[in-house]
């Protein structure tokens, strides 16, 4: 089973076996991803309308 964590800019984390997820935990993880999203976004790889 896979959870969708969206993150923004038309990302979306899969989290495998994580259906269980609390709020904490989805800020936390986008918190994380922020450099990540910045990167993807720098290249042109993410949805800009959703950012």
């Amino acid at each position: 089973m896979l959870t969708g964590l969206p993150l923004g800019a038309g990302v979306i984390l899969l989290v495998p076996g994580a259906a269980h997820l609390d709020h904490i935990d989805r800020t936390e993880l986008a918190t994380a991803a922020r450099p990540l999203l910045d990167l993807l976004a720098s290249r042109g790889l993410t949805d800009r309308r959703d950012s």
